[in-house]
């Protein structure tokens, strides 16, 4: 029998290519690595593919970017300029928007991104997107304050998806000039590097940014490991550290589903919710160095 999974993983890996970045894109010139971007330019050729778990979800943000503009269209809002590209040949700065709506006398550039319920939960005005964690929501704004820059548009719209429950939040981004500066003076930092054959230094090693870049193979990074570092070999630690790295998506994903869920059993002594029961108690947590306290405590099962 065919292994269907497998086939549409193996036509998902043929989309996966290189291509040359003859300029700064507004879809990464928030990225927080200069030398990244320097690369992008000069050495995009030895940028380490991504994998096809990372494909899958590009090509999901394709389906909702389409379902949700079908959803604006089906609610009588009508979208210009999908996917027209604008550029900047001073600064050498591109990108192309997702469309633009006209409201309310104005043209509004939008974009459309989705994401995690659990990001998607702690967002509620721009200020969120600039204070994340997450490097890449921290790019949502300057790709937005790119297009209002490139448009000439005092503001924007950029909707965010529930990739869970399918909502929409709706952010209008207004023109930052200061930030539209800073953007512009990043752009011309870059286009000297990449003119004068010159390459930034690394920034210092960030897990999150670094241990994640395709340029990791040529940027090699200086990492302080500290006092006390030891080499060992020990085959089955080895195996066991692979093995937590495969089960790591999965466990977090639980760990914020499960605390998600007893937030909102909170309060509530049994609960059924289609094939489940969730069941909640008060119970006293006795403290020696601390007050004696009180937590709710839950617990799921599968309805027999």
């Amino acid at each position: 029998m065919l292994n269907i999974p497998e086939l549409i993983d193996e036509a998902k890996a043929r989309k996966i290519k290189t291509y040359p970045v003859h300029a700064n894109r507004a879809s990464e010139i928030g990225h927080p690595c200069l030398r990244y971007l320097v690369f992008q330019r000069t050495r995009w050729q030895d940028k380490q593919p991504h994998d096809v778990g990372l494909q899958r979800v590009f090509d999901l943000g394709n389906i909702y970017e389409t379902a949700v503009l079908n959803d604006f269209r089906d609610a009588g809002l009508t979208i210009e300029e999908q996917q027209v590209s604008y550029s900047d040949p001073k600064y050498k700065l591109t990108g192309h928007i997702d469309g633009k709506l006209p409201m309310n006398g104005r043209r509004y550039p939008i974009e459309i991104k989705s994401m995690s319920p659990f990001i998607w939960d702690k967002i509620h005005d721009p200020a969120d997107l600039s204070q994340s964690r997450h490097p890449w929501v921290r790019g949502y704004v300057y790709q937005m304050q790119s297009y209002l820059f490139l448009h000439e548009e005092e503001a924007g719209l950029l909707f965010l998806i529930n990739k869970v429950s399918g909502e929409i939040k709706q952010l209008e981004i207004s023109l930052d000039y200061a930030l539209c500066e800073a953007i512009l003076q990043k752009c011309e930092t870059i286009n000297n590097h990449v003119e004068g054959s010159s390459i930034p230094d690394p920034i210092p090693w960030d897990e999150g940014i670094c241990g994640r870049c395709g340029y990791l193979n040529i940027c090699q990074p200086d990492r302080d490991y500290g006092e006390g570092l030891e080499i060992i070999d020990d085959a089955e630690l080895e195996a066991m550290l692979d093995r937590r790295e495969t089960l790591a998506p999965s466990a977090r994903e639980y760990q914020e589903v499960d605390k998600a869920i007893k937030a909102k059993a909170k309060g509530h002594q049994h609960l059924v919710v289609g094939a489940w029961e969730v069941i909640g108690k008060n119970v006293a947590r006795k403290g020696y160095t601390v007050p004696d306290t009180e937590y709710w405590q839950v617990a799921i099962r599968r309805r027999k």
